[in-house]
């Protein structure tokens, strides 16, 4: 599943976005706990493809791509979920996932840690 995270930070110098694009692929458990509805719950694991950052000082806007994540692409996460049977064949879902790990950055002041957080609704088709 193609996913994109990132955040946005406020300065006094200005504003600094970042937008990563991810991979998920996510190892999800799924108990049914009455007819028609589901609980998911399980790992997930994450690959970064590629990250833009954009800052903008009011006036100026300089834009970085590509930014190399200190050579670690790869982030497990924690995935909750539930899901409605809407028709036989068609299932509304809600996921929240959240990083275990950090971003794995060293700090800086222009990129500190942070840990992702995302809420996901979709919906699932099955095929008879």
């Amino acid at each position: 599943m193609f996913s994109q995270k990132g955040y946005k930070a406020e300065t006094v110098d200005g504003t600094f976005k970042q937008r990563t694009n991810y991979i998920d692929i996510p190892l999800l458990a799924k108990f049914r706990v009455v007819p028609g509805f589901n609980f998911l719950i399980g790992p997930q694991l994450t690959f970064q493809t590629s990250t833009r950052n954009i800052y903008e000082d009011g006036f100026n806007r300089i834009v970085e791509t590509e930014y190399d994540n200190n050579g670690d692409k790869s982030i497990i996460a924690g995935v909750i979920g539930v899901g409605i049977d809407l028709t036989r064949n068609v299932e509304l879902r809600a996921r929240y996932n959240i990083d275990l790990d950090r971003n794995r950055t060293n700090g800086a002041s222009l990129l500190p840690d942070y840990r992702n957080q995302v809420f996901q609704l979709g919906l699932g088709f099955k095929f008879d």
